[in-house]
């Protein structure tokens, strides 16, 4: 058994290349940790590899401190540089929302990443065991994970740009390992927090698990192993296929994400949520309202993960941020007949007219500016967001119209809407700014005064 161990870690290394570099190790001072501790040390020499040891203390038990010392001598006493940390992870986690694993996972990497690049470090190296790939595959099929999560945990994937993770040990069961640690004698010890049920991965290894052997005999695992590579290789492809066929489905710019609703009906699932995951980062439940959205009819909205929402369009769906699809509040009173007002990232100017022979002339061909008779508007001018429900009697018709009514007639896209603002007076709308003109306040041979409304 011990050959194997070490044989097996030595080709993971070959065929990663890793020859003559500088390795960081993260050592918790579990069997596999220790176990990957030794055999690195072991091969370095051969390698040519310059090894650190690194281990962080999350401050979650009592005896931590005592763990944090143990690894450092077993470090030293191989010759190896060796770099801790203590995070104090039940703080951080009251304010993360993430949860104690989560929480501890992310400090834990962004720690070793800036470890790794200040010492020159590409690999970091992590004691991960199949087991851990059948137990996170377990929790991610409770969780309806996507191709990628339901293959496990990954070998190797990058940190930043200079610093990837590898995991050497990925291929052995944890037996193996324990049986190798025993036959050479490494030296180990046993964190009491793994038997704790307050951890969902431990309650998968010591309830789970075993109800699944009890019932499906031994071999579970290594099934479970078999349905990981192939989940991997499955969302390799389905990768593939998205990039070569959904890429030109999604339009990006500096608020929004679109996505085709007619690709989310051709083409496969699979190959759409691989490409949904990859491409937005939109999770299982992301996914499954995106979907809802694409049957649905137009104007319907769902809220997303991450501070996200996503409305649907006629022909696409559009994924914002919760905060870029509001409206600028506030109501501006146009109290100065020449001055430039400001809303947010909106720029409205007014011009000031009172000789008569250039009023009419000033009057604008399009939609992106408006000239108001002063004398012929009741009270207040004000520049403000379009309410739902209100109406505006259009240029060249009787009654009025619904402004949702005259926003659709234009095309303005419903993730836009809210961004509408409009000209009023104290009996309503005069102009629906960039879209529409009413048929008041219109200037005329009489007209003595009048302001031109501009919108930038």
């Amino acid at each position: 058994m011990t050959p194997d161990v070490r044989s097996g870690v030595q080709l993971m290394l070959t065929q990663h290349g890793i020859r003559q570099r500088c390795v960081l190790l993260a050592v918790s001072g579990g069997v596999d940790s220790m176990t990957l501790l030794d055999v690195v040390a072991a091969l370095a020499h051969e390698l040519h590899l310059t090894v650190h040891v690194a281990h962080v203390d999350h401050a979650i038990r009592t005896e931590s401190p005592a763990d944090a010392a143990f690894v450092e001598a077993e470090a030293l006493r191989r010759g190896l540089t060796f770099h801790t940390t203590r995070i104090n992870i039940p703080t951080l986690a009251e304010t993360s929302g993430l949860g104690i694993e989560a929480t501890a996972r992310k400090h834990r990497y962004d720690y070793l990443t800036g470890l790794a690049e200040s010492i020159g470090a590409s690999i970091v190296m992590t004691g991960h065991t199949a087991d851990d790939v059948i137990e996170t595959v377990l929790m991610n099929i409770a969780r309806a994970g996507s191709l990628e999560t339901l293959a496990g945990i990954p070998r190797s994937r990058p940190l930043s740009e200079s610093v990837s993770v590898v995991r050497p040990l990925l291929e052995m069961r944890r037996t193996e390992i324990v049986a190798y640690a025993e036959g050479v004698g490494v030296q180990w010890v046993d964190d009491p927090s793994n038997a704790e049920g307050i951890y969902l991965r431990n309650r998968v290894r010591a309830e789970v698990l075993p109800v699944l052997e009890s019932v499906f005999g031994q071999g579970i695992g290594r099934n479970i192993l078999r349905l990981a590579r192939a989940m991997g290789e499955m969302s390799t492809v389905a990768d593939e296929l998205a990039a070569t066929r959904l890429a030109e489905h999604i339009r990006f710019d500096s608020h929004a994400a679109m996505v085709d609703v007619a690709m989310l009906a051709a083409e496969p699932r699979v190959v759409v949520d691989s490409f949904l995951h990859k491409s937005l980062r939109l999770g299982t439940a992301d996914r499954d309202r995106i979907h809802d959205l694409a049957g649905a009819e137009v104007g319907s909205q769902a809220s997303l993960s991450a501070g996200r929402s996503a409305l649907r369009e006629r022909s696409e769906i559009v994924i914002t941020h919760v905060d870029a699809a509001k409206p600028p509040e506030g109501i501006t009173v146009l109290s100065k007949l020449s001055a430039t007002y400001h809303r947010e990232d909106q720029t409205l100017e007014v011009e000031a007219i009172d000789v008569r022979s250039a009023i009419l002339d000033s009057t604008p061909s399009g939609n992106s500016a408006a000239i108001i008779d002063l004398d012929a508007i009741s009270g207040s001018l004000y520049w403000r967001p379009w309410q739902p429900g209100e109406r505006m009697r259009l240029l060249g018709m009787d009654g009025t119209k619904l402004v949702s009514d005259i926003l659709t007639d234009a095309k303005i896209p419903h993730r836009m809407r809210n961004r509408i603002q409009v000209v009023a007076d104290e009996q309503g709308i005069l102009w629906i700014c960039g879209v529409r003109r009413s048929n008041r306040g219109l200037c005329t041979e009489g007209t003595r005064r009048a302001i031109l409304c501009t919108l930038r």
